[in-house]
């Protein structure tokens, strides 16, 4: 599992911001918007699924080519 995602910095007074101010200061400054964070996450989201589906489907048809390889009598 992923670690939770960290949202501080260092403001220009060279300030440890942290909570709500820097996840709203990511949001708005960093992605561009509300928009543009949702596709963010929303493409990190596919992209996890994507992984999970892959590695499932690579186990399957390890799987079916190793009894396929399996030569009885």
């Amino acid at each position: 599992m992923k670690k939770k995602p960290d949202f501080t910095y260092l403001n220009e007074n060279g300030k440890k911001v942290c909570g709500s101010a820097a996840f709203n200061h990511f949001v708005h400054s960093v992605c561009g918007g509300v928009e543009e964070y949702n596709k963010l996450i929303g493409m990190e989201t596919l992209k996890n699924f994507y992984e999970l589906i892959e590695d499932n489907i690579n186990s399957e048809i390890e799987a079916q080519s190793k009894r396929s390889n399996i030569k009885i009598g």
